[in-house]
């Protein structure tokens, strides 16, 4: 097989590049574009969410995500949190909107070291 010989897929790896492309990762895949067309990438805007979530069993789990509806199906179908495989989750009481993973994080463990009453009293 030559440099720049295909793989039995039809595809390139990453090290067997046509000089033509160039390599642009996309969030864990790459796409190929000619290098003769100016490519100009934007950085993606992403939204964290911090969000607590009832349990069967009444108590309150609080975490961040950067997509509520996504993360409460994977709490339901037991591949979220350790915490929350052991108990059913039932719904999402409470979520918030924050601009950087940093600031959800510090707000998560903020609201993880009040009481279950100074929770409730967030939610309404």
């Amino acid at each position: 097989m030559s440099h720049f010989d295909p793989d039995r897929d039809g595809s390139y790896s990453l090290w067997e590049r046509p000089p033509e492309t160039l390599i642009i990762p996309l969030v864990g895949r790459f796409q190929t574009e000619d290098v003769s067309s100016p490519v100009i990438l934007k950085k993606r805007k992403v939204i964290y969410h911090l969000y607590i979530i009832k349990c069967k069993d009444r108590s309150l789990y609080t975490g961040i995500t950067t997509d509520v509806k996504r993360r409460f199906a994977e709490h339901k179908a037991g591949k979220g949190g350790h915490y929350t495989r052991s108990r059913e989750v039932v719904k999402v009481l409470y979520t918030e909107r924050h601009k950087t993973r940093n600031k959800a994080l510090k707000r998560e463990f903020e609201i993880k070291s009040w009481s279950r009453e100074k929770k409730l009293a967030l939610i309404k």
